[in-house]
């Protein structure tokens, strides 16, 4: 159960569209208000609540000053798409450190020091990870998954340190294979926008960490 709290000027207020949530029956339609919504089963979340207000005039959180009785909508807006992730991790040292070499088949030959089953990909490692007893600052991250989306426009944003690359149904669309392109003041971002066909959808991320502070965060956004 989600609860809303709809506050603003002396006006009134109605909702003009509803998606991913049922509304509990609302008392009033002034503010103060509440009412509480209850997500509709599925295995993505996809809410937006659209309401409109009409009343006196009044200065947005913007700043922007809203004339008397002109109408000016506000929402909630909710969107998550899990993709089932399986996650290995593999060590390297400098003898076979993958951007040197150009190639990550020989660390998948060897077993993965550590395996995750994770529906998105939201990681940030301070001086490695530590598994069975052993810190492990270098290593490959290699995510494979599958979706299933409703058909749409997406943006598909990635967060990364020292580097990745990442496929969507077998291509390549973000290809960031060279660390020394960046400083790592901060962490590097990239975002690329596709059209999806409604249905399962396959990833693949590879990801480098050569020490130090890590991270590779995964970010869908429905347009």
């Amino acid at each position: 159960m989600m609860q809303f709290d709809v506050l603003g000027p002396k006006g009134k207020w109605e909702l003009i569209s509803v998606k991913g949530v049922e509304i509990d029956k609302m008392i009033t339609d002034t503010f103060p208000n509440k009412f509480s919504a209850r997500k509709i089963p599925s295995s993505r979340t996809d809410i937006e609540i659209i309401a409109e207000y009409l009343g006196p005039a009044f200065t947005d959180q913007f700043g922007n000053a809203i004339s008397a009785n002109t109408p000016n909508r506000f929402a909630f807006k909710k969107f998550f798409q899990p993709i089932d992730f399986a996650v290995k991790f593999y060590s390297f040292d400098s003898t076979n450190n993958p951007i040197k070499t150009n190639s990550i088949g020989e660390l998948q030959k060897q077993e993965p020091f550590k395996i995750e089953q994770v529906n998105k990909l939201d990681y940030a490692w301070w001086g490695g990870i530590e598994s069975n007893g052993r810190r492990y600052t270098q290593f490959l991250t290699i995510a494979e998954g599958t979706a299933d989306m409703e058909a749409g426009d997406y943006d598909f944003g990635v967060t990364w340190d020292d580097a990745v690359r990442v496929y969507i149904d077998g291509q390549l669309m973000i290809d960031e294979w060279n660390p020394s392109k960046y400083n790592f003041d901060e962490s590097p971002h990239k975002t690329v926008r596709l059209t999806v066909s409604k249905g399962l959808h396959k990833f693949r991320v590879e990801h480098i960490e050569l020490g130090g502070f890590a991270t590779l965060s995964l970010k869908l956004k429905k347009l």
